[in-house]
Formats: C-alpha cells, sequence, structure tokens
C-alpha cells in the first residue's frame, strides 16, 4: 500500500512538471532554417523528377527565405 502511494505522489509530481519543462524548450532553437536546405536527388539530372524539384526548391527558397540546393 506504500508503494502505491509513493507511485501516485511521484507521478502525480511528473504530471506537474513535466509541461514546464517542455513549454521552456522550446525557446532555445534556432529559426528553420538556419543553414542551407540541401535536398540530395537520386535521379539524374535533367529528368523530369530533376525540373519538378527544382521547381519546389526555388519556392521553398522564396518563402523561407533561405537558399535550397539540389543535389
Amino acid at each position: 500500500m506504500a508503494n502505491k502511494m509513493r507511485l501516485a505522489g511521484f507521478l502525480s509530481w511528473l504530471a506537474l512538471f513535466l509541461p514546464g519543462l517542455a513549454a521552456t524548450c522550446g525557446y532555445a532553437q534556432e529559426a528553420y532554417p538556419s543553414k542551407p536546405v540541401r535536398f540530395i536527388l537520386p535521379f539524374p539530372a535533367t529528368g523530369p523528377l530533376d525540373v519538378m524539384v527544382r521547381l519546389i526548391a526555388q519556392k521553398l527558397g522564396d518563402n523561407w527565405g533561405r537558399p535550397v540546393i539540389v543535389e
């Protein structure tokens, strides 16, 4: 019985502590993306998929304000 009470006390403490810890973790992160983004395309260049990915990468680079490199 005493072990169940200890477990219940620990779980209630944990339930109060974890949301506060999770709320502060987001402040230490940089804005995404902080570096140039690289798409690695495993298909040959000048194919239809290459053209499509390059168009998407251009739009993403405009929206993010970071360069998007297709390799």
